[in-house]
């Protein structure tokens, strides 16, 4: 191999290792080899509806559009974060449902006490819905709605927590307030 000819592979090499360093250290490895990027998405057809949630959290200093909270912050995997607020929005609009059907909220809930404090008092999930028409998105525009509240007080004394978003009993030999995930 002449001079010429391992320069440039060595080139080339240190390229392709510079590009799989990056990706590697950005992500601390967990999307290798496979990237959060659009290319891979998927199409969908004409006439399907879909929507984008987001979590925020009320407090007294945050104001009645609240904070808006990551799966960061929350330190979960985004597609499980996604997950999360998909299965807790299913009770929109609903009055009341069996303890413990949802548990989601509960999730979510002990997930904000435990990562951002007990200084919040309220969760709530807002969505944007979209529709794909035969040139695109329909209503590209389109506003967020609030899909659900509820409370993160852990002492229903403190106020009215929804029914099945009740604190439980612990069970004989765990901790007061721990549960299972």
């Amino acid at each position: 191999m002449t001079l010429r000819k391992l320069l440039v592979s060595l080139f080339i090499s240190a390229v392709l290792g510079l590009q799989l360093l990056s990706q590697v250290l950005t992500t601390g490895g967990r999307l290798w080899p496979f990237m959060d990027y659009p290319m891979y998405s998927y199409s969908q057809p004409v006439g399907a509806r879909f929507s984008f949630e987001e979590l925020r959290v009320l407090s007294r200093t945050t104001g009645p559009d609240g904070r808006p909270v990551s799966f960061e912050d929350l330190g979960v995997r985004a597609f499980r974060f996604v997950d999360l607020l998909k299965q807790a929005s299913r009770f929109e609009n609903q009055s009341s449902h069996a303890p413990g059907e949802d548990g989601a909220a509960r999730l979510l809930s002990q997930l904000i006490s435990s990562k951002l404090g007990p200084s919040y008092h309220t969760a709530q999930i807002w969505a944007r819905r979209f529709e794909i028409g035969p040139a695109g998105l329909v209503n590209r525009e389109a506003p967020w709605e609030q899909v659900r509240e509820w409370s993160l007080r852990q002492d229903p004394s403190e106020g009215d927590a929804p029914k099945g978003l009740e604190p439980r009993p612990a069970a004989p030999g765990e901790r007061a307030g721990s549960g299972s995930s």
